[in-house]
């Protein structure tokens, strides 16, 4: 168990009183349901030490272990301390990120106020309401749609969020242009973007900072949505990227006179299956969701499902799926769903994308829930019920899926994988924010820094500033802006 192991930004010094043998045990209230005293731990040493700061003291707690105990709760205890609460590495943390917002920033002064060069031009760059988020994989950038403008931010070496500039006045044909989606592409060069017209996409180039070309990519027909062919073509310089309709998903390729569709590529239904997001893996797997909850599973376009995962609930929002194509995460209303799409009786380990699951051989489902309590508190707090944005995986060529983050209102919500496969009650952890966050995402290539969009304001924020859920944190109401 990890106690105050920073005290107000002290360092600890020689020990004052050391008590080598005891119990410690934890007093509740009397008539408590959880009983008046619990022994945490029957065998431990307690010392105090002093610190730097004047009449600060340490208390230190150590269980002793019986022999070879440790060594089996050595991983178990890392994760344990990597996110423990009150633990924050070398008071870096404390020095970077707004305690009142907790989103990182370029500097502070002792009284945690911004340069106020940065505020402002910050503040210039989101006059309006923030609308879409999206970070690149390529470089160290990401992007913010506000109105007609695109706030431009950069990540440093010190894990920091700076402003960079602004894009202003997007028009087509002189008119006002505001991007309803987007999307990186051609090694993050490119802005694919939609506006009121479905059938049409937009490309700015982002070194020229204006609207360049102009797709239609069939007349009436909708695109729903549009992202890679595979997980990380945005970092290549791949011309083709794939697009859904409310009953269909095809290829577009820019190059093409006229309409930018791929014929032989796009797979259309009779009917309509409202169909409402997908994500692809590294290799290019599909999976597709829909208004009606069912999961659609390809291994590639033009072709049949190979797997369908019938509705389980409420209608699929968002999907993405892990680059191994092991894990698919759907974003419902108010709940997500994470998905293990191996086939277990598959000796080869073949996946729901290559092969179907059978009859009546379901993948292994978990829902993964904010509790009852937590959720009713959220929503008396907020006025509002809850409504999740986006989930995401972290994403990284040399790192695995470990953490998912998502929102709802003010609040942002990280679930760590690991607690979730090992069954914990609660694996999540919860930051309140000033404002309601619009979209949150991770920095590319690691799970501890989250990005995060509120409708006012940009920063980044370190996954050790998330808490357990409990009416203190849920209650914490932030000041505003940085």
């Amino acid at each position: 168990m990890n106690f105050l192991k920073k005290f107000l930004g002290s360092s600890p010094k020689g020990e004052l009183v050391t008590i080598p043998s005891g119990q410690l045990f934890l007093k509740r209230a009397p008539g408590s349901p959880k009983s008046a005293s619990e022994c945490l731990y029957t065998d431990s040493a307690a010392s105090i030490r002093e610190t730097s700061a004047p009449h600060n003291f340490l208390l230190v707690i150590q269980r002793v272990f019986a022999e070879g105990e440790d060594q089996l709760r050595e991983d178990d205890e890392d994760d344990e301390e990597e996110e423990e609460e009150d633990d924050y590495e070398d008071n870096k943390h404390l020095t970077h990120v707004n305690l009142s917002t907790g989103l990182r920033k370029e500097t502070f002064s002792d009284s945690e106020d911004e340069d106020a060069a940065e505020a402002s031009a910050r503040k210039s760059a989101l006059r309006g309401e923030n609308k879409n988020l999206t970070v690149a994989f390529k470089n160290d950038r990401s992007y913010v749609t506000n109105g007609n403008r695109v706030g431009v931010f950069s990540t440093t070496d010190d894990d920091e969020l700076k402003y960079a500039t602004t894009i202003e006045n997007l028009n087509v044909g002189g008119k006002s242009f505001n991007p309803s989606k987007m999307m990186l592409h051609t090694e993050d060069r490119s802005l694919v973007m939609q506006g009121d017209k479905k059938d049409t996409l937009y490309r700015m180039d982002l070194e020229k900072g204006k609207i360049v070309d102009e797709w239609r990519i069939r007349e009436d027909l909708p695109v729903v949505e549009f992202g890679p062919n595979a997980k990380f073509n945005q970092m290549t310089s791949e011309q083709t990227f794939m697009g859904i309709s409310d009953k269909g998903l095809f290829k577009i390729d820019p190059r093409l006179s006229g309409d930018k569709i791929v014929e032989d590529q796009y797979k259309s239904y009779s009917t309509k299956n409202g169909f409402t997001s997908f994500g692809t893996t590294e290799s290019g797997y599909i999976a597709v969701g829909s208004s009606k909850g069912d999961i659609r599973l390809y291994d590639r376009l033009g072709i049949r499902a190979k797997s369908l995962i019938p509705a389980i609930g409420d209608d699929i929002k968002y999907l993405e799926v892990s680059a191994d194509g092991r894990w698919l995460l759907a974003t419902c209303e108010t709940y997500l769903l994470l998905i293990d799409l191996t086939i277990k009786d598959d000796q080869l380990g073949k996946l729901g994308f290559q092969k179907s699951f059978g009859k009546d051989k379901l993948p292994k489902t978990r829902m993964l829930r904010i509790s009852a309590e937590n959720a009713k508190y959220m929503q008396i707090m907020t006025k509002k019920p809850l409504k999740f944005t986006k989930a995401h995986f972290n994403v990284g060529l040399d790192s695995k899926e470990q953490t998912i983050v998502t929102s709802t209102g003010p609040y942002a919500i990280t679930w760590s994988l690991k607690k979730i496969l090992r069954g914990d009650a609660d694996p999540y952890l919860i930051k309140m924010y000033s404002n309601d966050v619009v979209a949150d995402n991770f920095k590319f290539g690691s799970d501890k820094n989250v990005i995060i969009a509120l409708k006012d304001d940009v920063g980044m924020v370190s996954k050790k500033a998330f808490r357990k859920a409990d009416r203190k944190s849920l209650a914490f109401k932030p000041k505003g802006g940085f």
